[in-house]
């Protein structure tokens, strides 16, 4: 069997520990061929004041459609299920990925790390963490900016940018808005790509727009593509506004 991979992204964030437990990593993004094998662990820390009996489990969670017949069970594998981490000490839970020919897109599940106090009382605290995996060469990166819009906060004005995603894996939107005031070019707004949108669903990212920019009217043009996957696909849409001489903002139509 072949044990080839492409990458493997982790990534570690606050999000992955609290005051008492800390797994490492949090998040694991794997892009693998198919027919592979990938095998690594996760390192958790016991910060409790006692002992602890920790119960590791995992379930199916939003995979692309082709592959939720074949279930998490079945590319996913934790060992041990249960273990035991004495007060202040670390324990290492492996975990495996294997792929067939038959998985396509995304695949993904959620671990859960039930803490279950020893000597009795006190609190269940369960943790779950996201696996994602790519099968490569099967990606369909397809995506569509359905909706723009102007909100205005406390003074504080967002461009509302709606993605939603037609295709097999999870993309992580980014890009740019330029904003133009009749031709001329006059501030360019970065999209960071910090989020997902989900297969099947829709997701709004904002952007802050200018406090600088003068009475008069605008067009923002939108420039959004797949964290990536640059040259999959790039969609460009254009919004009209104007802003008023109190600072106040009019929104036109889409384009």
């Amino acid at each position: 069997m072949k044990k080839l991979i492409a990458f493997l992204l982790v990534v570690l964030v606050c999000a992955g520990s609290n005051a008492s437990l800390t797994i490492d990593p949090y998040k694991i993004e794997i892009k693998m061929d198919k027919n592979s094998y990938f095998e690594s662990k996760y390192s958790v820390q016991n910060n409790y004041e006692s002992d602890i009996d920790l119960k590791i489990s995992f379930e199916e969670w939003g995979s692309y459609k082709a592959n939720k017949s074949i279930g998490a069970e079945s590319w996913l594998k934790i060992d041990p299920a249960e273990i035991f981490i004495p007060k202040g000490e670390s324990r290492e839970i492996s975990y495996s990925v294997k792929t067939n020919e038959n998985m396509q897109g995304s695949l993904l599940a959620q671990v859960a790390f039930t803490v279950l106090p020893v000597k009795g009382g006190g609190y269940i605290v369960k943790m779950s963490l996201p696996i994602h995996v790519i099968v490569r060469q099967t990606e369909k990166v397809e995506f569509d900016v359905k909706k723009l819009s102007v909100s205005v906060k406390a003074k504080e004005a967002k461009l509302n940018i709606e993605v939603e995603n037609t295709g097999n894996i999870l993309i992580k939107p980014y890009g740019e808005v330029k904003i133009y005031k009749g031709k001329k070019l006059v501030n360019t707004v970065n999209l960071e790509p910090t989020s997902s949108v989900f297969i099947d669903s829709k997701e709004v990212f904002s952007v802050k727009l200018p406090k600088e920019l003068v009475a008069g009217k605008y067009i923002a043009e939108v420039n959004i593509r797949a964290y990536g996957y640059d040259d999959a696909l790039n969609i460009t849409k254009k919004i009209a506004f104007r802003v008023k001489k109190d600072g106040s903002i009019v929104v036109g139509q889409n384009k």
